[in-house]
């Protein structure tokens, strides 16, 4: 074989380039950040093919793991005349042609190239598989040059080098919410009105928001701890520079004692705190960070994939991923407050199954969709606080998600999922133009239903909607719709309670109507939407398992003219019944 002198040539050069070492590899090629604050716009740097600086022994960063300063670059800063306590920023890019940098270290030193450089003993190691890290330094000397050092670190042969922006910017020291409306710097630290070290006061109620002023495609929200009384006292987040924003988690109570993460892929994030007059607490601690990443993590734009049923797969985690949601078409659920992870299984359609969380902290919740959360069309197929859901409905083809979260911190877990006997689909949107859900027992009425646990997929809002139900938010009822069409003109009634003779099983009603079949088939989220807007024309609310429904006459023999059973008023004082309607053909009540 003949290879040309040419061929040769392009050959060595190319390999030439390929290992070719960063221009500051070596302290006489620093590059100068300049006078503080250094400009912060996003130059991307690398420490690709660098090699180990000629440092003495005692000068290698204590902090640095592997005690050596294999792949380091050099760069240089001044102080000014004032600005003396700054926080040096170091974030991983995809930006570049390299990839980011991942386990990265930075360490200070003064002196020169000539004389020699003097370890200063402010060093930082970013925590395993992290691209950023922020190394607060406090004092420096006034119109003084100092050398930053920066590598990567590894445990194997392979390298963790990589595309990084660098910033030194100006100190900001932690926050106490209420002292500041806000802040510009991509990183920093937030405690209640208390501070670290004290309880937070009564009614209290302020926002801080945190808008970065340098690029970042990602705000991420470290929860270290958080002591609130719990239903009484909150932290909320939102994406956005408002509390109009998209909600993306809510503290209430006491920390598991496992930090989680909230990310946003938003320009600001807003936190808000407010508590009652009553109990103080502890309070809250949170940290934040900016990134040019783009926000990782399990989400339902980039969900965790289900191969095949049966499916039974322990190791998961949410501490790995983070909170960044909390209402689906389910409604709001409380253990949504914390980090989730988002599973996607794509069904070819026919069957039911049930979905099951094991290994998992008290209090992991799920919820199965048919479809994304921000699809009005999407309905909530499963929401359970307890961690399983039974029969649920994978008979339509299509790509379904499954929420797995835990409202006060994370937790590992596995997921199981197993063909089921199918039970009907208790949703609103499912009963629509669906009669009885399509059960009508050939052998005739009574038909049995069974409630699928925590399931809940219509806000009910006190004074708006509720009826005489009580709590229905904190509570976690178990809701099932049912619509029903008049087939002549009457009076209209039912009987409703446990399929189990003496088990004990509170069950409460709502109606709302008359609609029409246009309505119930062709307008279906007007109707959840005026369900959610207006008051039922029947409610019934009353403790115990005894029979409910609406009734002309109750157990006693006595006329039911009460459209409300509010237990003990008004009307027949808690007798568990609601007068009848008088229904006309085709009206359709739900």
């Amino acid at each position: 074989m003949r290879i040309s002198l040419l061929s040769l040539f392009f050959l060595f050069l190319t390999l030439a380039l390929a290992g070719q070492a960063p221009v500051n590899d070596n302290c006489a090629g620093a590059i100068d950040l300049g006078v503080l604050p250094a400009d912060c716009s996003g130059q991307i740097y690398n420490n690709v093919n660098a090699t180990a600086s000629g440092l003495g022994a005692g000068n290698i960063p204590n902090c640095f793991n592997g005690g050596n300063v294999n792949r380091d670059v050099y760069f240089t800063f001044t102080t000014n005349d004032t600005l003396r306590d700054v926080s040096i920023i170091l974030q991983g890019t995809d930006a570049g042609a390299n990839g980011p940098i991942t386990n990265p270290q930075v360490a200070i030193y003064r002196g020169d190239c000539v004389g020699g450089l003097a370890f200063l003993g402010f060093c930082l190691s970013a925590p395993s598989g992290s691209n950023q890290l922020q190394l607060d330094v406090l004092g420096l000397t006034p119109n003084t040059t100092y050398y930053l050092l920066v590598n990567d670190y590894s445990a194997t042969a392979a390298p963790n080098s990589g595309d990084f922006t660098l910033c030194v910017e100006e100190y900001v020291p932690a926050v106490n919410i209420g002292d500041a409306p806000g802040s510009s710097s991509c990183f920093g630290t937030l405690y209640d009105d208390g501070g670290p070290d004290g309880d937070y006061g009564s009614n209290q109620n302020h926002t801080f928001v945190i808008e970065p002023a340098e690029f970042n495609q990602c705000i991420e929200i470290s929860v270290l701890d958080f002591q609130l009384e719990a239903n009484f006292d909150f932290v909320n987040i939102y994406a956005g520079d408002n509390t109009n924003g998209p909600l993306l988690a809510t503290l209430n109570g006491f920390s598991s004692g496992q930090p989680f993460v909230i990310q946003s892929g938003s320009s600001a994030v807003t936190v808000e705190f407010f508590s009652d007059g009553s109990v103080q607490q502890g309070g809250f601690e949170l940290i934040w960070s900016c990134s040019p990443l783009a926000c990782d993590g399990s989400s339902f734009d980039n969900p965790i994939a289900i191969s095949g049923l049966p499916f039974n797969q322990g190791g998961y985690s949410t501490c790995d991923d983070a909170s960044n949601l909390t209402e689906t078409p389910c409604t709001q659920a409380p253990f949504l407050f914390g980090p989730e992870v988002v599973f996607a299984y794509e069904s070819a359609g026919g069957f039911c199954a049930n979905v099951q969380v094991t290994g998992a902290t008290p209090g992991t919740g799920i919820v199965v969709l048919d479809g994304p959360p921000d699809d009005p069309e999407t309905q909530c197929l499963a929401q359970t606080a307890g961690g399983q859901a039974s029969s649920v409905d994978f008979q339509d083809a299509g790509t379904y998600y499954i929420v797995v979260a835990n409202g006060q911190g994370c937790t590992d877990f596995g997921l199981s999922i197993t063909e089921s006997s199918c039970s009907l689909n208790p949703s609103l949107l499912g009963s629509l133009c669906n009669p009885l859900n399509g059960c009508i027992d050939p052998s005739g009425l009574p038909s049995t239903f069974v409630f699928n646990q925590g399931f809940e997929d219509i806000t009910f809002t006190p004074g708006v909607n509720d009826g005489c139900w009580l709590n229905t938010g904190s509570a976690q009822p178990n809701y099932y719709w049912f619509s029903i069409e008049a087939q002549a003109d009457g009076p209209f009634g039912f009987i409703v309670q446990a399929a189990t003779p003496g088990e004990e099983s509170d069950i409460d009603f709502n109606v709302w109507g008359p609609f029409d079949r246009q309505q119930v088939c062709e307008e279906p989220l007007q109707v959840r939407d005026l369900i959610e807007s207006t008051q039922p024309i029947r409610s019934s609310w009353a403790a115990g398992a005894d029979p409910t429904g609406l009734a002309a006459v109750n157990a006693n023999g006595e006329p039911v003219t009460d459209p409300y059973d509010c237990d003990p008023a008004p009307g027949a004082f808690g007798d568990d019944f609601a007068s009848v309607i008088m229904a006309e053909q085709g009206e359709v009540y739900l």
